[in-house]
């Protein structure tokens, strides 16, 4: 059992970091990197658990760890509704969460996201990535929205919600929230674009 899960996180971590993602396993089970793997992976459980659990009984279907063909990316949750599709990246990060604005007069002013005061911007322009595949395969039609779903929320604003680069940054709640947005897809749309995107990012073995 110890060989096959190793064996299913070396495949999974090359999916995710290339070449080098099997090399971290290989080395060792108690490396940093694997840690912060191992980390990430356990926030993606959680956020997909609670996702289940605030989405039952609503007309939406997930998709979960789903593979990026050609990237070393991956796409941690899909909500698929009436309102069209949510990209949803878990993230396990502890810290307050919050927007900064930068430049102005002489330079152009640009957004950026700090969570525990460190510039992790480049989650933002992660999931900007992940919806240029999403809304590729779901077509100009099919309303398609992104967000980062922080696992411990108490970081987060109390009576606002951080948005940076029109991507929101939001607990569970506000995942679930968004993912049940209103619209025109019906039953059978929904199911049928939920297939098109399976087949198009399949999920990983392991």
């Amino acid at each position: 059992m110890r060989d096959r899960s190793r064996s299913a996180r070396k495949d999974r971590a090359r999916g995710r970091w290339g070449a080098v993602g099997g090399l971290v396993v290989e080395l060792s089970d108690d490396t940093a990197g694997e840690r912060a793997w191992a980390k990430g992976a356990k926030g993606e459980r959680i956020v997909a658990r609670r996702l289940e659990k605030l989405l039952a009984g609503h007309a939406v279907l997930l998709l979960h760890d789903r593979r990026i063909a050609g990237t070393r990316a991956n796409i941690d949750h899909l909500a698929i509704g009436p309102g069209g599709v949510t990209v949803i990246d878990a993230k396990h990060l502890k810290g307050a969460v919050r927007r900064q604005s930068r430049g102005g007069l002489l330079k152009s002013r640009t957004e950026h996201l700090l969570i525990a005061g460190r510039d992790r911007t480049n989650l933002i322009d992660g999931m900007h990535r992940q919806l240029t595949h999403v809304r590729a395969v779901a077509g100009e039609s099919i309303n398609v929205q992104g967000l980062l779903c922080i696992v411990d929320a108490e970081g987060l604003p109390l009576l606002s919600t951080v948005t940076v680069n029109q991507i929101p940054v939001v607990g569970a709640r506000g995942a679930a929230k968004l993912a049940r947005r209103p619209g025109p897809l019906t039953v059978g749309q929904v199911a049928a674009l939920r297939d098109r995107l399976a087949v198009a990012f399949p999920a990983y073995v392991g």
